[in-house]
């Protein structure tokens, strides 16, 4: 297993392009397929998203109070354009424009599969990310998740590729990626630095000038992102960060009744365990029901601290696998047959980054725990559903097709070191040739190749 460089990546591979072309057709045959309840459920995006379609502004309701920043703003903004062209609010336009970034998906994968296992595993990582049972479902529903998953996985490869000697050029670009991906998903900043420490371990440049571009590259995803923020505080009136309900997140994972996610234990939302506390928040504004929240979920945290770092810890395994509210929304096939897929994902990704590790590629497979590990840790200290992991879980997609690859290049060429064994002639320096080919050493072969053929030209009169 190899490390390729791009010049040994083919640029319009027709596998590729033939993988696309399924996963779209997975995607039509789905749509039609599916309960059309399961598709046509809507969240808070569409609300927005049609009140900025009306001209009543970047608005959503929570709690029966008005919310100016109930939601990150891309993907409302999206789904705004996109009615506006059709004249109504459409799901299968949404459908459409979120299809086509199954392109752009399909190929990053292939990109990152290629550069670290070659081109099957390129592939077979391009068909893992377009084909992911969980991914391809929210590709048809109206939910920001799988263009965050796309915009976390191009994350994913833009930070591989600037990991070449630092240039200005190179570190702003990253940063601009990173600051539109912070207008769709906050947590992108958790990655983003983490990213940034991978970079100056790779960069292996003097400290000052390596924490020089990572500063460039916080700076410039900062800047880009900053609109959105003076947005918030000139609206609020104070600074709010990127969404206020981050307050409301924090108290569904750290609260008496908390289970971890955001249901409880008999599938009610958590905000119906806490009468009392939906009490004080009826009228309030935005800002004072923020507060109040994150006042509740502190003052649990000060007096619980060991209940809170059990939760924490239940939230962590949760990220990673499962817990008891995962696909409590669903069919209960559904939920069967995604934990057997994912148990065979994490199997196949664990021999994926072994591989790569032995052959020398650890900085590949640090760069996924990285980019794994971050956001579950962080997201942990809220709540965790299983969605907080797909948005990221391409990683171990593409790690696993290389695993599945390397499996498959040993299985052929123990094959072929066979067939080659079997049609040598049965002398005894054949009989070498015959055991270094089965024992796969290529020097050895060589060796014993020329061995075998001098004996059969002495042999001749």
């Amino acid at each position: 297993m190899s490390i390729s460089t791009p010049s040994r990546i083919r640029r319009a591979d027709p596998a590729l392009i033939g993988i696309i072309a399924i996963a779209l057709l997975a995607r039509l045959v789905a749509s039609r397929v599916l309960d059309g309840d399961l598709l046509s459920r809507t969240w808070e995006y569409e609300e927005v998203a049609l009140n900025l379609l009306n001209g009543r502004g970047f608005v959503g309701v929570l709690n029966g109070s008005q919310y100016w920043t109930l939601v990150h703003p891309l993907y409302p903004a999206l789904c705004a354009a996109v009615y506006s062209l059709v004249g109504h609010s459409s799901l299968a336009a949404m459908q459409v424009v979120q299809a086509a970034a199954v392109v752009p998906a399909a190929w990053f994968a292939f990109r990152l599969g290629s550069e670290w296992g070659g081109r099957v595993a390129g592939l077979l990582a391009a068909a893992g990310v377009t084909l992911h049972p969980a991914l391809l479902l929210f590709s048809l529903r109206r939910h920001a998740l799988w263009l965050d998953a796309v915009f976390f996985l191009m994350l994913l490869w833009a930070t591989w590729r600037t990991s070449v000697p630092p240039r200005l050029t190179r570190s702003l670009t990253l940063g601009a990626l990173f600051g539109i991906g912070l207008l769709s998903r906050a947590t992108t900043a958790v990655f983003m630095i983490a990213a940034c420490g991978w970079l100056i371990w790779q960069w292996r440049q003097p400290l000052r000038d390596s924490l020089r571009h990572a500063a460039l590259i916080c700076g410039a995803a900062m800047l880009l992102a900053s609109p959105w923020l003076i947005r918030n505080a000139l609206v609020l009136h104070r600074p709010a960060g990127f969404i206020s309900p981050t307050s409301y997140a924090l108290w569904i994972g750290n609260n008496p009744a908390a289970t971890g996610g955001a249901l409880t234990d008999d599938g009610r939302p958590m905000i119906l365990t806490a009468p009392g506390l939906l009490a004080q928040l009826k009228g309030r504004p935005e800002l004072e029901q923020q507060e109040i929240y994150r006042a509740a979920a502190l003052r649990f945290i000060a007096e619980n601290p060991g209940t809170s770092a059990v939760n924490y810890f239940r939230k962590l395994r949760a990220f990673l696998f499962w817990s008891a509210q995962t696909g409590a929304m669903y069919p209960a096939p559904f939920r069967v047959a995604y934990q057997a897929f994912y148990l065979l994902l994490l199997a196949c990704a664990a021999a994926g980054a072994i591989r790569l590790i032995r052959h020398g590629h650890a900085r590949a497979v640090v760069l996924c725990g990285c980019f794994v590990l971050s956001v579950g840790l962080v997201q942990s200290v809220f709540f965790v559903e299983g969605r907080h992991r797909w948005e990221v879980e391409s990683a171990l997609v593409v790690l696993a097709a290389c695993g599945i690859a390397s499996t498959l290049r040993d299985v052929a060429s123990q094959g072929t070191s066979r067939r080659f064994a079997s049609a040598l002639p049965r002398t005894s320096s054949s009989t070498r040739s015959r055991t270094a080919l089965e024992r796969g050493s290529y020097p050895a072969c060589v060796a014993a190749g020329h061995s075998a053929l001098r004996d059969r030209t002495r042999s001749v009169p």
